[in-house]
């Protein structure tokens, strides 16, 4: 019998180029690369893509391994993410509660951000359970079914409109879009205008645009350039009027329409 505890939900401090220095926070297991999705472009490689068992789907045992939990500092946020699909977590909202609580306690203040594929969000519960935490960033990496189904060949069915109608319901999420070239791109100009147009419908609060840094599960992809990028979230933000932001390999290159910005028309 295997006498060693159960490792940490949390690791890190790791530096995100979204979110700055933050803690990283698995409540899958962490011996499993569960995920329902199986983008091209992950770094982790070919996952299970059957639904992760939790180390504990036991709340207070979780939180009890969330205390135990040496802080080096404290952190920009809290980022659930980890290996696998964070919503597929059969007790979801008691281990969101469990994690905003640890927060409360330990980080009064730190936002807690939550990463999905958004292939669970037509579940009541998930989203329900969603309204915990402080931002939720859906990913919407095309405006083409065809394309989504080429870049994160989902387990089931999927629909950009599907996953722009759930991003909507969540009344406030971020949007995060990878984008990229080589064996496949989203890049082309028919591409960006039905990705422009899902983003229409869908009305999230922000979009963060950003494109491959490191090695991935699919050699022959590459990074689009930053420029592209940048005016990439001008156009959103032109177009649209949605606060978006752009990502290279050094961090935030470009940000259009902020609350700073909009704060600064109106004076």
């Amino acid at each position: 019998m295997d006498s060693r505890p159960a490792p940490s939900p949390l690791y890190g401090p790791v530096v995100s180029r979204r979110y700055g220095v933050v803690y990283g926070v698995n409540l899958l297991s962490a011996s499993k690369k569960s995920c329902s999705w199986s983008c091209v472009y992950c770094q982790l490689g070919t996952t299970d893509r059957r639904a992760g068992h939790p180390d504990s789907a036991d709340p207070s045992a979780l939180r009890a391994r969330l205390e135990a939990t040496e802080l080096q500092c404290t952190p920009s946020a809290l980022v659930v993410c980890g290996s696998g699909e964070p919503t597929t977590h059969p007790r979801l909202d008691d281990a969101l509660a469990a994690l905003t609580e640890f927060r409360d306690d330990r980080l009064p203040g730190v936002p807690v951000v939550l990463l999905t594929n958004g292939g669970e969000l037509h579940k009541s519960q998930v989203r329900q359970a969603l309204r915990r935490v402080d931002e939720v960033s859906v990913k919407l990496d095309a405006g083409l079914c065809e394309t989504l189904h080429k870049l994160n060949q989902p387990t089931g069915p999927a629909c950009v409109y599907h996953q722009a109608r759930m991003i909507r319901k969540l009344h406030g999420a971020a949007v995060q879009s990878c984008f990229l070239t080589g064996a496949l791109t989203n890049t082309s100009e028919p591409e960006v205008e039905a990705w422009l147009a899902a983003l229409r419908f869908a009305m999230p609060n922000r979009v963060d645009c950003y494109t491959i840094t490191r090695a991935t599960a699919c050699s022959r992809l590459e990074a689009v350039p930053e420029r592209w990028l940048a005016s990439l979230a001008a156009r959103v933000e032109g177009e649209l009027g949605i606060h978006a932001r752009a990502f290279g390999a050094s961090g935030l290159i470009a940000e259009c329409g902020s609350a700073r910005e909009r704060e600064a028309l109106r004076e």
